[in-house]
């Protein structure tokens, strides 16, 4: 519910885009009907829409660095011998994946 992304810097990314967002948001209102110093204000607006720009220009950058870079399909490889070991390594396969967050493959898996 938290965490509707599944990578975690996602999230941090969402998270800090819309804190900006409700700042600049609440920031443009009360500059309106100010009619004394509206500097800390202008400041404040300028700032969250700048850091809004920064981040998400940086997120998107690492996401097409992630996207182009290649790296392995899966963290771990798993081969057994068909009559005597398949049963285990499901369950070896099972165990892994919910303890962690690794990728299993199983060499029957995609034949």
């Amino acid at each position: 519910f938290l965490q509707p992304w599944r990578a975690a810097i996602c999230n941090y990314v969402d998270a800090f885009l819309g804190v900006m967002l409700l700042a600049l948001l609440v920031c443009a209102p009360m500059a309106a009907g100010i009619e004394t110093d509206r500097r800390p204000l202008q400041l404040l607006g300028f700032t969250s829409l700048v850091s809004m720009m920064v981040v998400g220009t940086c997120a998107l950058i690492m996401g097409v660095i992630k996207f182009f870079r290649r790296t392995p399909h899966y963290d771990i490889f798993l081969c057994h011998h068909k009559e005597h070991a398949a049963a285990q390594v499901r369950y070896i396969k099972t165990c892994i994946t919910n303890t962690s967050k690794s990728n299993v493959f199983i060499d029957s898996d995609n034949l």
